[in-house]
């Protein structure tokens, strides 16, 4: 089978301080620019927890604890076709950034939740989903 008609499996986490959350600006081709929730793909015999957990520490060096799942969205943007998870996630103490990956990831900020910048698909829908307490809005 052609992997690139393959679908993939995405976990993301939405780190929250006080009213804002963590972002980082896309440094990859596709979705250059634009702003997402950290996160990646779910490796081969990882459970959803383990790999948030793993994401976050490469991306930005935070330990975090997983509170719950709050965003399945299922999209097709970009030409590809992921499944993506979004999680609540909790870091123990204020969170000091490390900007583990800049081949992926130009810059780390956090942002109001009711004044975001663009955001790639998946975080859009995760923070839609999360704001609305809907698990899974069917969009």
């Amino acid at each position: 089978m052609d992997k690139k008609k393959q679908t993939g499996l995405g976990i993301i986490g939405i780190l929250l301080d006080g009213n804002e959350v963590l972002l980082g600006q896309r440094n990859k081709e596709t979705g250059k620019g634009l702003w997402e929730l950290p996160g990646g793909h779910l490796e081969f015999n990882e459970g959803f927890e383990e790999c948030i957990k793993r994401e976050f520490l490469e991306e930005t060096g935070i330990t975090i604890e997983v509170q719950r799942l709050v965003s399945v969205s299922a999209n097709k943007a970009y030409g590809n076709h992921y499944v993506v998870l979004g999680f609540l996630v909790a870091s123990k103490s204020k969170p000091k950034i490390f900007h583990r990956e800049p081949e992926n990831h130009s810059a780390w900020k956090w942002f109001d939740l009711e004044k975001l910048p663009e955001l790639f698909i998946a975080t859009k829908d995760a923070i839609r989903d999360f704001k609305a307490g809907k698990i899974y809005s069917g969009k």
